[in-house]
């Protein structure tokens, strides 16, 4: 993969490429690092069709966020395709220790991402959470989206590998669980390896877009940690909030669950039944 057709196209816009090495955490496409005149880029190569789908889908929620206006996303070359192979080439965001405000902007910049909105839940196409599709189909509320869109792909993925999860109750739990609400521009898979610290401050890769749940991101962000409990506390207080909203986020985590117990295993199920339980 990476063939000399592919090398050409791309240093036609980047100038030589002087020298290439792969990148750590490429577990989906070929991530490699590029040296050339105009400086680091950062291409993503695949040739297998779904693989290929799934570069599209990342490069317009790259472009989507960058018409957001919020967080800074590392400059897009574009996709580049030849006969046999399609690529992803953004530049190479060079990693700096957060200063002091890193965390506060971080919060600003989230607030402002979900201000984003439009009359319906969902997107204009459907893309990926990790290697697994991601529906958005249009719905008209927030309950409707969850479960049509999140849960349910997730739990019919689950049942088709053996794993039997009682959801029935849990749907109708969330009836009164989940309030009303505007539809909220969220990245979608805001665990901590998807946020970089650069430059201007927090640089976001990786996106799952939708206009979602807003919770979907904070859920995100407490399931693995990585983030500074500061913006939590400024996000809390700059939002109308319930106040037990914090102990609630489980209700959204168990979506990020779902697609982990069907990525990698039955080491999930155990914490996606902790949460049909405790809703059920």
């Amino acid at each position: 993969m990476f063939d000399s057709e592919l090398q050409k196209r791309i240093a036609e816009l980047t100038g030589p490429i002087q020298n290439y090495a792969p990148l750590s955490g490429g577990d989906i496409h070929l991530t490699l690092k590029l040296d050339t005149p105009s400086g680091p880029w950062v291409v993503k190569v695949a040739n297998d069709p779904l693989k290929v789908e799934s570069l599209i889908a990342e490069h317009k929620g790259l472009v989507h966020l960058t018409q957001s206006e919020t967080f800074a996303i590392p400059e897009l070359l574009g996709l580049i395709q030849t006969s046999a192979e399609t690529a992803l080439v953004m530049r190479f965001v060079a990693q700096r220790t957060p200063d002091l405000n890193f965390w506060e902007n971080f919060a600003e910049k989230l607030i402002s991402l979900h201000s984003k909105s439009q009359p319906k839940f969902g997107l204009d196409h459907d893309n990926f959470i990790g290697a697994l599709p991601q529906h958005n189909q249009l719905q008209n509320c927030a309950l409707d989206f969850y479960i049509n869109n999140r849960l349910e792909p997730q739990f019919t993925l689950a049942a088709a590998s053996g794993y039997t999860l009682k959801r029935e109750a849990f749907y109708k739990r969330l009836e009164e669980l989940i309030p009303t609400q505007r539809p909220a521009l969220t990245h979608g898979d805001l665990w901590n390896g998807n946020y970089l610290s650069g430059v201007s401050g927090p640089v976001l890769i990786d996106p799952a877009i939708s206009y979602g749940i807003a919770m979907m991101d904070l859920a995100m962000m407490d399931l693995f940690g990585g983030f500074d409990e500061t913006v939590f506390t400024l996000y809390g207080s700059a939002v109308d909030l319930d106040p037990n909203w914090r102990s609630s986020l489980d209700i959204y985590q168990l979506y990020y669950l779902l697609v982990h117990l069907n990525l990698f295993g039955s080491s999930y199920l155990a914490s996606v039944n902790r949460i049909l339980n405790k809703y059920s």
